[in-house]
Parts: C-alpha cells; structure tokens; sequence
C-alpha cells in the first residue's frame, strides 16, 4: 500500500500518538505485521532512506533519526526509549554547534535483532542477525551475527548459542 509517498505492508500497528516527520516521499517502507508504539518517532529527512522488515517492534518512545539511510531487518525489536540515529552535528570550535553541517552514515540492524531499552544507536552502526544489544547501550560500529554487546562503548561479551551447545 502506498502512504504518505512510501510503502506500507498489511497488519501494521501503529499508536495514536506515531509522530511522523518530513512527510511525503518515497524514501520509507514499513512491512507487513510491524508494531509502531506509543509515542514512536520516525523522522526521515528529505532523501533519506528508512525500512523496516516484516513483523519487527519499535517499541514505546523509540526515535527514528534517518537523514542518510536506517535499515531495520525482519523480526526485530527495538525496545522503548531507544534512538537509531544515522546523523550527528559537525563539532569544529569556529562556529554554532546547532548550526554545524549534519554528518551522516548508514545504519544497519540484521534480522531476527533486540535492541534493549534506552539504547543509542549512532551513524555507522551495522549489526548482524540475531545480535542482542544490552540495554542503556551506545554503539557506533559493527556487531557481528548473534553476539551480544552492551556498555558505552558497546563490547561483545559473548555469542548467542543454540541450546544444547557446548
């Protein structure tokens, strides 16, 4: 289904309260059975590029800041208060911080991912599938398939096993 100017599947939820920003264009897909909560933000610059997959949460109070691209994969959750943002201001001492050209690198979370409450993901994070995030985590780089990352900057600690694994 075609929304706003991008693309909707079948069976979303979305609160009431969903805050969407810079719409219309055609740089956004949510798919089928996705869970928008309360309060949730997307904010999708003009030009940017923001999709989520099938069946995925973004669970109450998550913000969405997409001026480049953010890819969200299949069967993930995102839990509440997170914020997935692909963009930071410059920081050079010779003029406004609030006016400093925006920096933006892609973001990217595998299938089948959590994100815990109250993370941070920032420009350039690129998780793999199945990778657990701890929660009041900041992560800024790439988290291989099924680890499981948490602190500030976000660490490995372990990788996912299959039950009955050594």
């Amino acid at each position: 289904m075609r929304l706003w100017g991008g693309s909707a599947g079948h069976g979303i939820l979305a609160d009431s309260r969903l805050r969407l920003r810079h719409l219309p264009h055609r740089g956004w897909s949510i798919g089928d059975g996705v869970y928008l909560g309360e309060g949730v933000i997307l904010d999708i610059r003009p030009g940017a590029v923001f999709s989520v997959g099938d069946r995925s949460k973004l669970m109450h109070y998550v913000i969405i800041g997409a001026g480049e691209r953010i890819e969200i994969g299949a069967d993930c959750q995102i839990a509440e208060l997170s914020s997935i943002r692909d963009s930071d201001h410059g920081v050079d001492a010779a003029g406004l911080i609030s006016t400093a050209p925006l920096r933006s690198k892609p973001i990217r979370i595998g299938d089948n991912s959590w994100v815990g409450r109250g993370a941070a993901l920032i420009s350039g994070t690129e998780l793999g599938s199945g990778v657990v995030i701890g929660a009041n985590s900041v992560v800024r780089s790439r988290i291989p398939d099924n680890s499981i990352a948490v602190g500030a900057p976000a660490r490995v600690v372990r990788q996912r096993q299959l039950p009955g694994s050594p």
